[in-house]
């Protein structure tokens, strides 16, 4: 019997198996968990593309009507797609600086699922040298912001995991954009 048992104990045969056999729930844990990373910064890049273009769609206009502001807010979301839009929250601001005050404060502002700037509010913000220091000169701001919840379920991203980008825009064919009946 212990003869018996010895050659069992020294046996090599089946050792890669078990051995994957430990390895795989390792592995299989770590995939769902690379595939989760991946479609979030896949998500993030869409948020940062998101910003990019509403801004710059809207600074090509030397006004907007709220038709414009509504078209702008389905473009972007089309840019989400295959992500669900239901709560991405959508800001777009004109933000103008006043030479008499030094200020660059809200011109204009529209959201989509959210608050939108007040107008007249000091903007404290802005980059140096988004805005000419030109009377009346203006930049466009587009604040996102998307809750991201992974599509295969939580492991390691749990719940949801905010997202957001801001991005600035000078108008091209002005030196601000008006905001028609917005």
């Amino acid at each position: 019997m212990l003869a018996r048992l010895k050659t069992v104990w020294r046996s090599t045969a089946g050792v890669a198996g078990i051995e994957f056999a430990f390895i795989a729930p390792v592995l299989a844990i770590l995939l769902v968990g690379m595939i989760q990373i991946c479609s979030a910064l896949a998500c993030r890049e869409k948020v940062i593309s998101l910003a990019a273009n509403v801004s710059d769609v809207i600074a090509m206009a030397s006004s907007v009507s709220a038709t414009d502001i509504s078209n702008a807010y389905s473009s972007g979301n089309e840019i989400l797609y295959p992500f669900p839009v239901g709560t991405t929250t959508i800001v777009i601001s004109s933000i103008t600086y006043s030479t008499a005050t030094g200020l660059k404060t809200v011109a204009w502002s529209r959201a989509q699922n959210g608050t939108p700037l007040t107008q007249g509010s000091v903007v404290t913000t802005v980059p140096a040298g988004v805005i000419a220091t030109t009377n009346g000169a203006s930049a466009i701001l587009v604040t996102v912001v998307y809750n991201y919840t992974s599509p295969i379920g939580g492991w390691f991203i749990g719940g949801t995991l905010p997202m957001g980008d801001s991005f600035y825009a000078r108008p091209r064919q002005s030196l601000s954009v008006a905001c028609n009946g917005c």
